[in-house]
C-alpha cells in the first residue's frame, strides 16, 4: 500500500510552519472559505507534479513577507518511508527524494500519480485549447517519462524555429539550412507526441464511458475525441508544406502545440449542446476515468477533490465518492460534511482548518 502519511509546509501560501498527518484512505479537510484548505491540497499536488494547478509562478506560492518555501512529504510504501522535498529559493527549485537531489523534472514526476478535481474543471469543456493541452501534458506525463522528455525537446525546437521565422530571409543560405534542420527535428518529435496522445485517449475512453454511464444512470455516454492539428500519417508533409504560411505568420502554425480535444456526450459536442450540469458531469467522468485507469497502471494514486462538493447535490456527492473508493488515497476540501454518507464519514479522517491552528508554528 502506498499513501501520503504526513506533510510539512514552510512559508507555503498562508502557512508558516505546519505539519499534517493523514489517513491512508479518505481525508476530509473542513473549514471556512479562504482559510487554507486549498493551499494544503495544493501543497500535496505540488509534491507529485512539482508545479501548482493554480499558478505557474513559484514566487506566488511563497508566503507574503518571505523569499522561500519548503514542502516535505513522507510517504509510506510497503511499510517503508519515502521522503519527498521541494524547495524554492531565489528563483531556484530543488527536488529531493530520500535525500538524493533529482536534477531532471522527468526523473521526479511519475513516482506516484495525482488526479485533481476542481470547480475550474468545467473550463476543460468550454475553455481554451491551451487548457486542454495542459491537461494532456499533465496526465500523460505522469506515467510516461519519455513523453515528458520528447515534449521538452519539441518545445525547445519549436522556440528556435519560431525565432528564425521572426526574421526569415529567403536569400540567406544559412537561415534556410537552419530552417530545414529545425523543421526535420520538429517533425520527428511532433510524430512521437501525436502518437502518444492518440494512444492515451484510446486507453482512457473505455474508463470514461463506464464512469459517465454510472453517474448518469446509463443515459449519457461520454467519449473524448482527440483533435490533432496534424495527421499522424502526414505530419512531415503538412508541416513542411506550410512553411510559406509560417513565414507570413512569423511563427509555426502547424504541430501538436495546436492540438485540442472535444467532449462528446452521446456523439454530440458537449461544448455546443450540453447543459452546464451535463458539462460538470462530463468533467467528473473524465477525472473518475483517469483515477480508474491510473489505479490499473499503478497502485500509487492520490486523488484530490478541491471544493467540488459545493457543485453537487447530495446524491451525486455520494455517488462520486463510491466510485472513487479503492482508487487511491483521497483528499477532500469542503465547508460542510452534513451531506456526506455516514458510512463514508466513519471511514474518514476529518481535519479541521482554522486560523488559530493554521497560524500555530
Amino acid at each position: 500500500m502506498f499513501y501520503l502519511d504526513s506533510i510539512k509546509l514552510i512559508n507555503f501560501r498562508c502557512y508558516n510552519n505546519n505539519d499534517f498527518t493523514f489517513s491512508p484512505t479518505i481525508n476530509i479537510i473542513i473549514g471556512k472559505n479562504a482559510i487554507g484548505k486549498t493551499s494544503l491540497v495544493e501543497g500535496i499536488y505540488c509534491l507529485g507534479l512539482i508545479k501548482s494547478y493554480k499558478t505557474f509562478n513559484d514566487e506566488l506560492l511563497v508566503k507574503d513577507g518571505d523569499n522561500f518555501y519548503n514542502l516535505k512529504g513522507r510517504f509510506i510504501e510497503s511499510n517503508q518511508n519515502i521522503d519527498f522535498m521541494i524547495g524554492y529559493n531565489e528563483k531556484k527549485r530543488k527536488l529531493v527524494r530520500n535525500n538524493q537531489v533529482i536534477k531532471k523534472q522527468s526523473d521526479y514526476i511519475g513516482y506516484f500519480q495525482v488526479v485533481m478535481f476542481s470547480p475550474d474543471d468545467i473550463e476543460l469543456v468550454k475553455g481554451t485549447p491551451s487548457n486542454r493541452r495542459r491537461f494532456m501534458d499533465t496526465y500523460i506525463g505522469q506515467f510516461d517519462k519519455k513523453y515528458l522528455e520528447d515534449l521538452s525537446i519539441y518545445k525547445k525546437i519549436l522556440k528556435s524555429r519560431n525565432e528564425i521565422l521572426k526574421d526569415f530571409n529567403n536569400n540567406n543560405k544559412k537561415i534556410i539550412s537552419l530552417m530545414s534542420i529545425y523543421t526535420e527535428k520538429l517533425v520527428e518529435y511532433a510524430k512521437k507526441i501525436v502518437e502518444r496522445r492518440l494512444l492515451f485517449f484510446e486507453e482512457l475512453n473505455p474508463y470514461i464511458e463506464r464512469q459517465s454511464l454510472a453517474i448518469s444512470k446509463q443515459t449519457e455516454r461520454l467519449n473524448i475525441e482527440y483533435v490533432a492539428n496534424v495527421s499522424v500519417d502526414c505530419i512531415e508533409k503538412e508541416i513542411t508544406e506550410n512553411l510559406v504560411n509560417d513565414i507570413y505568420a512569423k511563427t509555426t502554425t502547424k504541430g501538436p502545440h495546436k492540438d485540442d480535444f472535444e467532449f462528446m456526450i452521446n456523439n454530440r459536442n458537449a461544448c455546443e449542446y450540453a447543459s452546464q450540469g451535463q458539462q460538470r458531469t462530463a468533467t467528473l467522468s473524465l477525472k473518475l476515468g483517469l483515477a480508474a485507469m491510473f489505479k490499473d497502471y499503478n497502485d500509487k494514486v492520490i486523488i484530490i477533490l478541491d471544493d467540488v462538493f459545493s457543485e453537487l447535490d447530495k446524491n451525486r456527492k455520494n455517488n462520486v465518492m463510491k466510485l472513487l473508493i479503492d482508487k487511491g488515497q483521497i483528499f477532500i476540501t469542503t465547508t460542510s460534511i452534513k451531506d456526506i454518507d455516514i458510512n463514508i464519514l466513519n471511514n474518514s479522517k476529518v481535519i479541521e482548518i482554522s486560523k488559530e491552528n493554521r497560524d500555530n508554528e
